[in-house]
């Protein structure tokens, strides 16, 4: 399926699974994309999405939302929506045929995250939430999954379908872990990168030097960039910039505080150089991204 096929024009509102599901089996289908501006239109399916770069105003039911690398919602069909102002926006889109969430819901329904993730619309229910946030390590381990999921719709073996529904509801799970608040711990054989991850979550805001991130994780350089990329998807420093950028975001939504004071709050003293990493990883400046997720722009 082409990317355009889900940039609504004026002309399209609403789209059904026979429109986007090019798999009469799999109940999932993935798409990883760039998003350009969309008109207001609903699904007859189920849409997760994850943002992994850029910015934009995510509209829903006539608000608008400030989205930034890491945040992820689910869209089911009753909401109307649309992407505007899109900057290098790209995001991952995991559609989920209704009958398959179905199936799965009686299990997660129970659990702590279920509430944030899942949002019903109706009579007298509270507008649409803000996308939640994940954290770096949080973002890795469901691009893992979801990767998962868009391999096994290439398979040609039978079960796929199968594998693909098991796939999605450990996915789900562990988005309602991560937006509950739960960690969700790494394999034994990844204790010495669980140290360095907890390590990075408490002193982020500190200066940090790759040789001391050596020392906790008591490996050479080299074997801890290969492990810790295989955990998390990014290397050390990256990781530690993503944990920076999603402070700085948290800051700039909730506070009132300069963008001098809020690079120093994230261990980036240099404000000049904190705007510069901030625009690119979000394609705005600290300002007008302030400013987007007031709805003052």
């Amino acid at each position: 399926m082409k990317a355009a096929e889900l940039n609504p024009t004026a002309a399209r509102t609403h789209w059904g699974e026979d429109d986007v599901f090019l798999d009469p089996v799999c109940p999932v289908q993935v798409l990883i994309q760039a998003q350009s501006n969309t008109a207001l239109h609903r699904h007859q399916f189920t849409e997760l999405v994850v943002i992994t770069a850029g910015t934009g105003i995510h509209r829903v039911e006539g608000l608008g939302y400030a989205l930034a690398p890491g945040d992820c919602f689910v869209l089911e069909g009753a909401w109307s929506h649309a992407y505007l102002e899109t900057v290098g926006l790209q995001l991952v889109n995991v559609l989920i045929r209704r009958p398959c969430l179905q199936r799965l819901r009686p299990a997660i329904r129970a659990l702590a995250g279920y509430d944030t993730l899942f949002q019903q619309r109706g009579a007298g229910v509270t507008p649409f939430k803000r996308p939640r946030t994940l954290t770096p390590q949080a973002l890795g381990e469901c691009l893992h999954l979801i990767e998962a999921l868009r391999d096994e719709a290439d398979h040609s073996t039978d079960g796929r379908a199968a594998m693909q529904e098991a796939l999605l509801q450990v996915l789900l799970i562990t988005l309602c872990r991560h937006v509950a608040g739960k960690t969700i711990d790494l394999p034994k054989t990844h204790a010495p990168i669980a140290k360095v991850i907890r390590y990075l979550e408490t002193h982020f805001s500190d200066e940090v030097s790759l040789l001391e991130i050596e020392q906790i994780g008591g490996m050479s350089a080299r074997t801890l960039q290969r492990n810790f990329r295989t955990a998390t998807g990014v290397t050390p420093i990256r990781y530690l910039l993503r944990l920076r950028i999603a402070h700085a975001v948290r800051l700039l939504s909730e506070t009132t505080l300069s963008a001098t004071e809020i690079s120093a709050q994230c261990g980036i003293p240099d404000s000049a150089y904190f705007s510069r990493l901030f625009h690119q990883a979000t394609g705005l400046c600290p300002s007008i991204w302030r400013k987007r997720a007031s709805g003052t722009a």
